[in-house]
């Protein structure tokens, strides 16, 4: 999250294998999270509590496609407690798809980067989003990792 937008390799044979290992890094018996039953499955054993994502600290989405529903759904947290807003862990490619532009914390000027999820996401995500209420993207594939924390403005690049 300290550096938006920039991708990290992240040494995964797929996007299921990439947000697995994504999982295993965030979440503990403490937190609940929704998830495709597979996943939820591998994590059994750490006491999680599988919950609809209304509900959940974390969110792990296998295909970007289903983010725009998604969105409106999750937690953003209230006034007194913003960090409860959600975290959206999502397989998307990274390094294809429309160009993006991104500032904000932790971004020197501006910062351009492809990602291919629809993009109606990007008004819909400034929509919801109230600092400090909002949730946190991160985004995966089987060769890198990309954060988009609530303070950071995404926009087409032709916007």
């Amino acid at each position: 999250m300290a550096y938006p937008s920039r991708v990290f390799p992240l040494k995964a044979s797929s996007p299921k294998e990439a947000l697995l290992r994504v999982a295993e890094t965030l979440v503990d018996g403490r937190v609940a999270l929704h998830a495709p039953a597979h996943l939820a499955s591998a994590l059994a054993h750490r006491g999680v509590r599988v919950v609809p994502p209304e509900e959940a600290d974390y969110v792990f989405l296998e295909d970007a496609a289903g983010l725009e529903n998604l969105l409106p759904r999750v937690r953003l947290g209230h006034p007194l407690a913003p960090e409860e807003g959600a975290t959206l862990v999502v397989a998307a490619p990274l390094g294809r798809g429309p160009l993006l532009r991104a500032r904000g914390p932790g971004i020197p000027g501006e910062a351009s980067f492809r990602l291919q999820v629809p993009l109606g996401v990007w008004p819909l995500r400034e929509s919801l989003l109230s600092f400090p209420l909002g949730f946190d993207l991160i985004l995966v594939d089987g060769r890198g990792v990309l954060a988009l924390p609530r303070t950071v403005e995404v926009r087409p690049w032709d916007t």
